[in-house]
């Protein structure tokens, strides 16, 4: 199972657990708005599975929309949902990833609007924003045996701009729906990389709490472990879980800036199947825009020297520049220079040096 957390600004955690699972039948009925039906999630805070009622309130080409009894959703929202996983999220991706199986024949994606049950409120600002849960799509326990997403309305559709982090949300999850359909099970920090991009070509532009969080130096809350302080997304963990986000999502900005392919290497990477550090730089090493690195360490060296000096974001940086930095006190206020194929992301400011991986 994924699980998303974001803060009212900024995203902040995904991990994955996996549930034992035993056969179990299964069924599909022809269902009408207005309709209820009994679906299995997890209580985040307990870490238990639990069944949620939840009423049919709209059925689109691509999409099944669900709403949890006794909760409600503005009819703007609930059309803007439909509407934008239909014509936007879906046919986006799915040019990129392919579309998801139909274990449960209806041809649609189940998407349930809740308030997601996990530990906001009492001072915490940080919820989880949306699930995509893996044993959805395998016959066992707690499985509703479909293609199915979770989205947040509470918090998540209730501050200003919160519609915009609930639509790209949902393209996220639904990245790691496709994923998991396709048989490819991932090292979690590049599973979650790839689901960033799926939001950058479902917003067709840099995503603001992306791309400010990475200016900012990572999280400002006192317990996180920052990009500023040295996060590496490579570890991916609690609680530097928002500057992993952030910083993962700027290094696949990175990487298609270089690439031959551009937004190609996305897919080219998911295709693949790349599952870990080695399986990625199968895919790079291939790609005539990374001739001139040398391995995953070189490509990541070169990274850190781009998003912390005023230098340009090719292969054609100097080989000795990622050898000349101080990596352990390097600091200060830099400017980000990005691809111009990379619009948004121009003169982004870095509060401090990024430290991923020493250099060798």
């Amino acid at each position: 199972m994924t699980l998303r957390i974001r803060n009212r600004h900024i995203q902040t955690v995904c991990a994955v657990l996996l549930l034992s699972t035993v056969l179990l039948g299964s069924s599909c009925t022809l269902l009408f708005p207005g309709e209820y039906r009994n679906f299995w999630s997890l209580n985040y805070a307990e870490s238990r599975a639990y069944q949620v009622r939840a009423r049919h309130v709209a059925e689109g080409q691509h999409i099944s929309l669900w709403l949890e009894r006794g909760e409600s959703v503005s009819p703007y929202d609930l059309s803007m949902i439909l509407d934008e996983f239909d014509e936007a999220i879906h046919p986006r991706l799915s040019g990129s990833f392919g579309s998801p199986g139909d274990i449960d024949g209806n041809g649609k994606v189940i998407v349930l609007l809740m308030d997601i049950i996990d530990n906001y409120g009492s001072g915490n600002d940080t919820y989880i924003a949306g699930m995509f849960l893996q044993k959805d799509i395998q016959p066992g326990l707690f499985s509703n045996q479909g293609e199915m997403l979770y989205l947040d309305i509470y918090p998540g559709l209730n501050y200003s701009g919160a519609l915009d982090v609930l639509l790209s949300t949902a393209a996220h999850e639904y990245l790691h729906l496709l994923d998991f359909s396709a048989g490819n099970y991932r090292d979690l920090w590049l599973a979650e990389s790839l689901a960033t991009a799926a939001e950058y070509l479902y917003e067709q532009g840099q995503p603001e709490y992306r791309t400010n969080l990475f200016a900012q130096g990572g999280g400002d809350s006192a317990d996180q472990r920052s990009i500023s302080r040295g996060n590496h997304f490579l570890s991916w963990d609690s609680p530097a879980l928002a500057s992993d986000y952030s910083s993962a999502y700027v290094f696949m900005q990175w990487l298609a800036a270089n690439s031959d392919g551009g937004d190609d290497l996305f897919a080219a990477i998911f295709d693949s199947g790349a599952a870990d550090p080695a399986d990625l730089w199968n895919v790079l090493d291939a790609d005539g825009g990374f001739a001139g690195f040398t391995n995953l360490s070189d490509v990541i060296r070169r990274w850190h020297v781009a998003t912390s000096v005023n230098a340009a974001i090719s292969a054609a940086l100097p080989e000795d520049a990622a050898q000349s930095a101080d990596w352990d006190s390097w600091s200060g206020t830099y400017s980000y220079d990005a691809a111009a194929s990379r619009g948004g992301l121009d003169e982004l400011v870095v509060a401090s040096h990024i430290k991923l991986n020493e250099p060798a």
